[in-house]
């Protein structure tokens, strides 16, 4: 089954159920190539955490016919760059190559998914490596703050579990776990092949139905194991001998699919996304409390969280909370000005059209758009949602999500208390 659709971008659904999107670009010299696969974090099972992200990486080391020293060098010789990540709903195994190249780069990442052997000393060796990765992250004052957060804000959910897992439960893991997991998960009905750049379409389902036509369908994964998190009320504190202090705050919002995302964008812009944003200004360039203030969003299949980063001096910590409250409170009772709201808009916009100036960028986002729309939207459309937010929509979806009972926050640093 193919359906056309504009912009060059074209979907197909091959027997086993596997997604084949593709957005040509003609003009374009290289080709993001990307294997989606639909299951993340949120998917490893009590007591397996980082199951999920340690299957991501074994996938690198070795298949039946290739060492992981000979899965580098092939993709050297394509003069491309490999690499994956694992978040809580989804993983990626991606490549960017020369458009000639697609063939070769998509049967290395076939060979990958299919034909990984996870041998054991390949993953004694890459259990020492990820708990190098857990190490570096708990020295990461920053790091550690935002996985802290998301703990205290979803302390028995598996989206406030940490991507990479603990110490612990890495060591814990096994390879029959590995081999269930992607029995289970990496199959056709949960899987995306999306290209875009220099690829044409038919050329790349005939590929996807070559190299991967033999993947059984499977089953679509259930949509959210572990139901819909309930954020807990909390703060934590741990205990850090730095200069300065890194906390992270903030609440519980929407889910990605919440008409309202485009509310909590502007407020993301507006509040911390650019140098004359309202915490910027107040906390740095006003109060000079700060060098390094910003919010951010993460948005999952059934909730999402608004946050404030920030990093201080201990003896600037309680004149940083108080000015995060203050402004949080002012937006509550006030909204934005229809200044900050015009700029927050344009800033939104322009960021959108920055993202598709790379190929990656292009591919992803028509990923992105299938898994949210089940269809493909224009930059058109999206920015006639932002423009329909008024100053009275920001007053309400502040009051709703922004209170103070629901606030959370996560501090590492030289505190006492």
């Amino acid at each position: 089954m193919q359906e056309k659709r504009a912009l060059a971008i074209e979907k197909s659904i091959l027997e086993n159920k596997l997604i084949v999107l593709s957005e040509s670009l003609p003009a374009w010299a290289t080709c993001a190539l990307g294997f989606w696969v639909q299951t993340g974090t949120r998917w490893d099972p009590p007591g397996q955490g980082g199951l999920a992200h340690f299957l991501e990486h074994m996938l690198f080391k070795g298949t039946k016919e290739r060492t992981p020293l000979r899965l580098a060098q092939d993709m050297d010789l394509l003069g491309g760059s490999m690499n994956a990540f694992t978040e809580q709903e989804q993983t990626c195994f991606y490549t960017v190559v020369l458009g000639e190249d697609l063939e070769a780069a998509l049967e290395i990442l076939s060979d990958m998914l299919l034909n990984s052997t996870l041998e054991e000393c390949e993953l004694e060796r890459e259990r020492g490596v990820i708990i190098e990765e857990i190490k570096m992250v708990e020295d990461d004052p920053q790091e550690l703050a935002s996985d802290l957060f998301y703990a205290t804000l979803w302390p028995h959910h598996p989206l406030g579990a940490p991507i990479q897992g603990t110490v612990e439960s890495v060591q814990a893991l096994n390879r029959s776990q590995l081999w269930e997991f992607k029995e289970r998960y990496y199959q056709g009905a949960n899987i995306i092949v999306a290209a875009a750049g220099a690829v044409e379409h038919g050329s790349l389902v005939e590929l996807c139905q070559r190299y991967l036509g033999q993947l059984p369908a499977g089953a679509a994964v259930e949509r959210t194991p572990g139901g819909a998190p309930q954020p807990h009320p909390g703060r934590t504190l741990r205990r850090r001998p730095t200069e300065q202090v890194s906390l992270c705050c903030g609440w519980q919002t929407i889910a990605q699919d919440d008409p309202r995302r485009f509310e909590a964008a502007i407020l993301d812009s507006a509040l911390g996304g650019s140098l004359s944003c309202r915490l910027f200004q107040e906390i740095r360039e006003k109060s000079g409390l700060a060098y390094s203030v910003e919010t951010f969003r993460s948005a999952y299949r059934d909730a999402g969280l608004f946050g404030v980063e920030v990093g201080a001096s201990p003896a600037k910590v309680e004149a940083v909370l108080a000015a995060i409250d203050s402004i949080f409170a002012s937006i509550r009772r006030e909204g934005i000005s229809a200044d900050e709201l015009e700029r927050a808009i344009k800033h939104i916009k322009s960021s959108y059209a920055l993202s598709l100036e790379t190929t990656f960028g292009r591919m992803g986002k028509i990923v992105q758009n299938e898994r949210l729309y089940g269809r493909q939207v224009e930059l058109a459309e999206l920015y006639a949602q932002l423009e329909l937010v008024d100053r009275e929509r920001i007053v309400e979806f502040a009051r709703q999500f922004f209170r103070p009972q629901d606030w959370r926050l996560a501090i590492v640093g030289p505190l006492e208390d």
